[in-house]
């Protein structure tokens, strides 16, 4: 489908399914965050199934207007997989800026159009071949 014809659902409630993964501290250092990955590791690779990096940068308040900024979060997911006898890691990177006025509707609304963006049949051709028809 094209994403010139895209349709998401206002009010969406999201819900998980699926096996558990359980994630532990390694210990790598993140300005600004937190980085954990899969406690089980990727028989091939011998590297964790998943590695994931959280950063949060705060809204900071301008003393020249007196007005604050967007808050700035950040998170992203990354996967060994074995590709012609080396390690690629593939990557999915979600980002949310917000003013800290933003209300909470709003937000809850943002984050269901986001997973919609990404989890719709309807963007897959832009996610697998970025077709932007």
């Amino acid at each position: 489908m094209s994403l010139k014809s895209l349709t998401l659902k206002n009010g969406l409630n999201v819900t998980q399914a699926g096996d558990i993964i359980t994630v532990i501290e390694d210990g790598v250092n993140v300005p600004g965050g937190l980085h954990i990955v899969s406690s089980d590791l990727e028989p091939e690779t011998n590297a964790p199934y998943y590695a994931i990096t959280a950063r949060n940068r705060q809204a900071v308040l301008d003393a020249k207007t007196g007005q604050f900024g967007k808050a700035k979060r950040s998170i992203s997911i990354a996967s060994p997989t074995l590709v012609n006898g080396r390690v690629v890691f593939n990557t999915v990177r979600l980002e949310l800026e917000v003013h800290p006025a933003m209300d909470n509707n709003n937000y809850t609304t943002m984050k269901a159009m986001a997973v919609q963006l990404l989890a719709t049949t309807q963007t897959d051709d832009f996610w697998k071949r970025g077709s932007l028809s």
